[in-house]
């Protein structure tokens, strides 16, 4: 990423800050340690970047806009499956809740809109999606998919 290539006409004031931000950050971690690194160190901050341009984007379906809606106000609602009032398991289903509803989004939005928003390398979000899609399998929608199976044949 240069600097001359990182601002978008329709770029808002948000946008250019996190952007210049995200540029000096990666020049200066670049210096010191690798692009690599650079690379690493924005990944989380270009997830909630990306997360919030998402969230805004005509192109991403409702449906995955209103999960991830009702998992944030899931986290913020005073009533939990498990109270926040157990130290660890308190934020487990929290964090479960967020966790699905934001790999949901990755998975079932194309991933040109993506990349549209993404500001890191493209084979970080390919990765990413590809290990939700993984994970989905064994612990998520495959899962249920198995247990449901086992029930029936019960």
């Amino acid at each position: 990423m240069t600097k001359e290539n990182i601002y978008y006409m329709d770029d808002n004031a948000f946008d250019r800050f996190y952007k210049r931000a995200r540029y000096q950050a990666n020049s200066f971690v670049a210096g010191k340690l690798g692009s690599k690194a650079a690379d690493y160190l924005t990944t989380l901050p270009d997830f909630a970047y990306l997360i919030c341009k998402l969230m805004l984007d005509p192109d991403v379906p409702s449906s995955r806009k209103l999960d991830l809606g009702f998992a944030l106000l899931y986290v913020l609602s005073p009533l939990d499956l498990v109270p926040d009032a157990f130290p660890l398991l308190g934020k487990i289903d929290d964090a479960y809740a967020i966790l699905v509803s934001v790999a949901k989004l990755l998975r079932s939005t194309d991933r040109n809109i993506i990349l549209r928003h993404w500001l890191g390398d493209p084979e970080t979000i390919d990765t990413v999606r590809a290990w939700l899609n993984y994970f989905d399998e064994k612990f998520g929608s495959g899962l249920m998919k198995k247990l449901a199976g086992m029930v029936k044949h019960a």
